[in-house]
């Protein structure tokens, strides 16, 4: 959801609340688009945080200490010649706009007192953090640009500052009763929905607050303006006076709606149940935008291991399609031996012929004695011939020997990180993924970390879900995690499920020395097969058996086992409902 005008007013009267007459005594900018001010009055000491990101523009007070460059840009430092030590000496937001003023007072360098304004803009990819002096001269903008760029105004040092153009939207204020209303909506063409007629003809007024606004008259947002009748017209006029008297006085009751859209106050568009509540408007927007901060950070740390692992995968299997191609040469030894054992069988039908032949038609007692026709070298004796085949016949069975072991090596490879891919898919937060990239590094893929890090496995157990029959279910979350779970942590009365010749997690069922129920069974396999490559399947082959007749061969890869004495149920994957 937008950073509307009536989320500025929630933050702007915490603001005034909270922060005027504080002196800002540190300044820092983590990033291109953000400013934090650190502030200080007796008995509060906190960040106020500027962000003119394009996709999260924001001000708000916050908790979270955030990282800083060792070289401070150059707008950080300009704000730090001014602002540093300087007293906020007001703070207000521009009617129905999303822009917000904080003066300042400092001493310039020859002592006297002097006055500023830190000007935030929330204007989408357009929004801006503008430093300007008492003449409204701009000393600097955290996003310069030129008339090349806008042709309204230029954000460059000693240009006058331009607020943005106006949107040439009435004032809900002028409006006086529902006539008002009325001439001002039938201006617009009647078969447009109420709320795109509000949002599109009133100040302040995102469509999404729109919906909002026309909820609280009792009407439908999608409604045609031509529906309307008088008495609806006065409904929807005392619901604008309400709406916007709310931003004028409040009280702004801040909630996060469905973890993805955040207001001022509660709202209609949502079940109550999916709204959470927040003590102010500062604690709901960090949550949010932290939040989308993890989230955006999670989504990139997984596709730079999903790139890494695949573009391994990529090579393995050219190398094993190589590798296949030179098999099936080798294979051709047979084909050596063969013409070795006919030739030294007729031996002496060779010896009769003239010398220099480049090939000879035999009977093929292989083949009921079928003509075959075999080459010769001319140069060569007929023993040399023979001995020739035999020795291509040897080479070849070395070849086929060591291409046999190198594919067996590699298909295993492959298998592993066909895992390890699907784990990476399905990981759910950081913790999974930083397990996955040890268990990568462990394995040769990426370098180790010159930090050393506490083991995982200390700190996240695997998942845990509990059957209807009351049994524990625990699934690996990572390679290394199921052959702890295998290996170590199961019972070996516990029951250990797979999907079948499918990358997945291992899964275990803590039996507790009972025999456990084929529906906990059924139950466990349907979350085996929703933790593997087959997820999107209907149905799964899924092995079972006691975790006793598990191994791990030696040298084998992080998650590779053998098992013994296995059943199989085809299911259904299915998503546990309750789990950790």
């Amino acid at each position: 959801m937008a950073f509307d005008t009536f989320v500025l007013a929630a933050v702007c009267q915490e603001l005034q609340e909270k922060i005027l007459g504080a002196r800002i005594i540190k300044i820092h900018q983590p990033d291109r688009h953000t400013v934090i001010c650190k502030y200080h009055q007796p008995g509060d000491t906190g960040r106020l945080l500027l962000s003119a990101n394009p996709r999260r523009a924001a001000v708000y007070l916050s908790e979270t200490k955030q990282d800083n460059p060792d070289k401070a840009p150059l707008f950080c430092m300009v704000l730090r010649k001014y602002l540093e030590g300087a007293k906020i000496s007001g703070i207000e937001q521009i009617p129905h706009d999303r822009i917000l003023r904080i003066s300042c007072s400092y001493r310039n360098d020859l002592g006297d007192i002097s006055t500023c304004c830190l000007i935030i803009e929330i204007m989408g990819k357009h929004s801006n953090i503008i430093l300007i002096n008492q003449d409204d001269l701009i000393i600097d903008g955290i996003h310069r640009y030129s008339h090349a760029v806008s042709r309204h105004r230029e954000i460059l040092p000693g240009q006058p500052y331009l607020a943005p153009p106006a949107q040439n939207k009435a004032d809900p204020r002028s409006l006086n009763d529902e006539e008002d209303i009325a001439d001002l909506l039938l201006e617009l063409p009647l078969e447009i929905s109420i709320s795109e007629a509000l949002a599109g003809c009133l100040e302040g007024l995102s469509p999404f607050l729109a919906r909002e606004l026309v909820l609280r008259a009792d009407l439908s947002p999608q409604m045609p303006l031509n529906y309307l009748d008088s008495y609806q017209f006065r409904r929807l006029f005392i619901a604008v006076q309400e709406f916007y008297r709310l931003l004028d006085y409040g009280p702004f009751q801040p909630v996060l709606a469905d973890n993805k859209d955040f207001a001022a106050f509660p709202l209609l568009s949502f079940p109550k149940q999916q709204q959470k509540q927040f003590i102010s408007m500062s604690q709901a927007l960090e949550y949010f935008y932290q939040k989308q901060r993890e989230d955006e950070l999670f989504a990139g740390r997984k596709r730079e291991l999903s790139k890494i692992i695949t573009g391994n995968l990529n090579r393995m299997e050219k190398k094993i399609a190589i590798q296949e191609t030179d098999l099936d040469k080798a294979e051709a030894a047979q084909a050596y031996k063969k013409a070795g054992d006919l030739l030294s069988t007729h031996l002496y039908q060779l010896r009769d012929q003239a010398k220099g032949q480049d090939k000879v038609v035999l009977p093929d007692f292989f083949q009921d004695g079928k003509a075959i026709e075999i080459s010769l070298d001319p140069a060569k004796s007929p023993e040399e011939n023979i001995k020739r085949y035999y020795h291509r016949y040897s080479k070849a069975k070395k070849a086929q020997g060591s291409i046999i072991r190198q594919l067996e090596t590699n298909r295993d490879e492959l298998a592993y990180l066909q895992a390890v891919l699907i784990n990476t898919e399905h990981a759910e937060t950081l913790a999974d993924l930083l397990e996955i990239k040890q268990e990568l590094a462990q394995s040769g893929y990426l370098r180790q970390d010159k930090k050393p890090v506490s083991k995982p496995e200390e700190s996240l157990p695997p998942l845990s879900f509990v059957s209807q029959d009351g049994y524990t279910i625990l699934v690996g979350r990572n390679n290394r995690q199921n052959d702890k779970l295998t290996l170590k942590i199961a019972d070996k009365k516990d029951i250990w499920l797979h999907a079948q010749k499918i990358p997945g997690s291992h899964t275990i069922i803590v039996s507790k020395g009972q025999i456990v129920p084929r529906s906990t069974i059924n139950e466990a396999a349907s979350i085996a097969a929703w933790f593997s490559k087959a997820r999107g399947s209907s149905k799964v082959p899924v092995d079972f058996t006691m975790a006793d007749q598990v191994k791990k061969p030696n040298g084998a890869k992080p998650g590779m086992v053998v098992y013994y004495q296995q059943n199989t149920v085809y299911v259904t994957p299915i998503l546990p409902s309750a789990g950790q």
